[in-house]
């Protein structure tokens, strides 16, 4: 197997789990759906249904890219210019690469809710006329999801996208700072 096909195998399977993770967003919407149909402000109704749909929208597309794209991420994750290429063997520093890009995509996955509730929270405040207590109630509750959020996203993508010169550095602590020739076998 090359290192191209492993981390194409590794993101189709992480699409998969991905869209998955996606389904009890879905049911929980029809849950509040259902629950807010007794209400009178179907605008209100709307917008919080709108809303709790995000996160599974974005999961979902998440995870048709993850499938769809897999080649083409493979290919920019080990840095192989032609997918279809003799066989190459797979070092340690492929696999840690690879690694790290999955890693990097659970944590991108992880922060897709808590980051819809902080938009969440920052469209209720928005929308209401608030008395000053409860309107900053309302803001700590958005950066309190918002905060921990942007970090998570930010902390994913340049793990994605770093994920070779993290193994490197990786491979380099473990070494003591000495290049070996071939890693191989490490």
């Amino acid at each position: 197997m090359t290192k191209h096909e492993l981390a194409s195998f590794a993101l189709k399977l992480l699409g998969i789990y991905t869209f998955t993770q996606a389904l009890p967003i879905f049911q929980i919407l029809g849950t509040l759906v259902y629950m807010q149909r007794h209400t009178d402000e179907a605008l209100v109704q709307f917008w919080a249904s709108a809303l709790m749909l995000v996160p599974f929208l974005l999961m979902a597309a998440a995870s048709a890219v993850l499938v769809v794209f897999s080649r083409n991420l493979a290919a920019l994750l080990v840095g192989e210019d032609s997918p279809l290429s003799t066989s190459s063997t797979l070092t340690s520093r492929d696999v840690q690469a690879i690694g790290f890009s999955i890693v990097a995509v659970l944590i991108f996955l992880g922060a897709i809710p808590q980051f819809t509730h902080a938009v969440r929270f920052a469209f209720y405040a928005i929308s209401q006329d608030y008395s000053e207590p409860a309107m900053s109630q309302t803001v700590q509750n958005a950066l309190r999801y918002g905060i921990p959020a942007v970090i998570q996203l930010v902390l994913a993508i340049v793990l994605f996208l770093q994920a070779r010169g993290l193994a490197n550095l990786w491979h380099r602590i473990r070494t003591g700072g000495q290049a070996k020739i071939d890693d191989a076998g490490q």
